[in-house]
């Protein structure tokens, strides 16, 4: 950053938005496998794909597993 500008560059953004594409299309693609299939596969699917991106955008993502 120059001159004391803030603010992100335009690579920084779309290297952001690159990798919540790739991450959005791998929790389709498993959603719409694992669907057909058994619905706890779409689910861990579906919680997979948020930790995927939550790390994608720097954010914690945590779960507790209870047992019913």
């Amino acid at each position: 950053m120059k001159n004391g500008t803030q603010g992100f560059t335009l690579i920084e953004l779309l290297i952001v938005v690159a990798l919540i594409a790739v991450a959005s299309s791998v929790v389709t693609l498993a959603l719409r496998d694992a669907v057909a299939n058994d619905p706890h596969v779409a689910l861990t699917a579906l919680l997979l794909g948020a930790v995927a991106l939550g790390i994608a955008g720097d954010v914690a993502a945590t779960w507790a597993w209870h047992k019913c």
